[in-house]
């Protein structure tokens, strides 16, 4: 069985439940608690507002699979996480992630652009400088995009 459908089976029979909206998300409501579990391959990440819930639920898991808690998350799949839990504010950021694909593309000292799917052309830019350091204009969205 592929690692996914065997962790998803153990999650749904414990009694989490898949958010429609996101197929990787799951969550487990226990009276006012929750806890929300986003899985990528072997890599997931939680939330909860139960510390102790999260715990038994940590120690349950392990019996099944192998586990580690890495305690409070700093980075997930090349996103920055910061918590201000005194102000119950939590801020994303791919500023790092963003900075090592003009990197690798040779873009660090390009003009910014005003692109969008909507749009037809590039905006403010010289298409010749844009495709030089580059094979192809492709592969440079795929990589912004994280493919």
């Amino acid at each position: 069985m592929a690692w996914h459908a065997l962790i998803e089976k153990w999650m749904l029979k414990y009694g989490f439940k898949p958010i429609r909206q996101d197929r990787v998300t799951l969550m487990l409501n226990r009276g006012k608690s929750i806890v929300l579990l986003s899985l990528y391959v072997d890599d997931g990440i939680c939330a909860t507002n139960d510390k102790k819930l999260y715990k038994q639920f940590l120690k349950d898991l392990s019996v099944e699979f192998e586990l580690s808690d890495q305690g409070s998350c700093e980075w997930y799949l090349r996103v920055r996480i910061q918590q201000d839990l005194a102000n119950k504010l939590t801020t994303l950021t791919q500023t790092q992630y963003a900075k090592d694909v003009l990197e690798r593309f040779r873009m660090t000292g390009a003009t910014p652009i005003i692109w969008s799917p909507t749009h037809t052309s590039l905006c403010h830019c010289q298409p010749d400088r844009l495709t030089k350091p580059y094979k192809d204009w492709a592969e440079f969205m795929k990589a912004m995009r994280g493919n």
